[in-house]
Parts: C-alpha cells; structure tokens; sequence
C-alpha cells in the first residue's frame, strides 16, 4: 500500500514547521550564505515563482472560457447573409418583429457591431426561429 502523497502546500508547512523548530531565521541565513547561497536572489526567485503560480491559478478560468468561445465561435455565419451590405444587414434586424418587446432590447446600437456581428446576429435569429418549440 502506498503512503498518500503530500500537497506542495503541506510540503512547505512541514519544512518551515522543522525550521522555526529547530533554526531560527538569523541562523538559518548565516548557515545558507556560508554554503554560497544567494539568500535574497532565491526569495526574491521563490517569490516571483509563487505569485506566477497564483495568477495562473486565478486567470486559468479565463483562458479556458476563451478557448471554449474560440471552439464554438461561429466560422462562417449564413451564406445567405456574405453578399449582403451592411445598411441591408441593420434593416433586416430592424425589420424583425421584437416578440413582447424584452428581446428589443438586444437590438439597439446596431453602430457598435461589425458587419460580421450583424450577419452571425441574423443568422442565430434565423437558427431560433426554426427551432421548434416544445
């Protein structure tokens, strides 16, 4: 049966735990500058190696939730909209019966979107109008 191995976290809890034991800090120092041991380089190296860690902890859900976007992003929206200017593309948005009016309000500001916006907008339209409704 194998022992349970320990958590990088309860690794460093057990050497800093021996250490305040059995050296205190000014002589832990001395000993390691006595070995050649740049004392202030590994901290500052340790350091910078624990923050990189805790931001790539922190930011990986963003990268992940990108890479999905990237994944499911749609290439190439409906052929039936490519040739289509973009006075065309805003007057077909325009056009659409807004339902009871909550859906309005995703169609205002049609300046900010590109022409590509326009065409995946329309084309997602026209996908949930052919869904069936249960």
């Amino acid at each position: 049966m194998t022992k349970p191995r320990k958590t990088q976290r309860e690794t460093i809890d057990a050497l800093l735990e021996f250490s305040s034991e059995h050296l205190d800090e000014t002589t832990a120092r001395a000993e390691l500058e006595a070995s050649g041991v740049d004392v202030a380089a590994f901290l500052t190296k340790v350091r910078s190696k624990v923050k990189a860690a805790q931001d790539e902890k922190r930011l990986a859900w963003l990268r992940e939730g990108r890479e999905a976007l990237q994944r499911n992003a749609t290439v190439n929206p409906s052929p039936r909209y490519l040739g289509m200017a973009r006075p065309e593309l805003e007057a077909r948005l325009r056009a659409r019966p807004m339902g009871g009016g909550e859906a309005g309000a995703f169609f205002h500001k049609l300046e900010e979107l590109t022409d590509d916006d326009l065409r995946s907008l329309l084309a997602d339209i026209e996908e949930l109008d052919e869904t069936p409704e249960d």
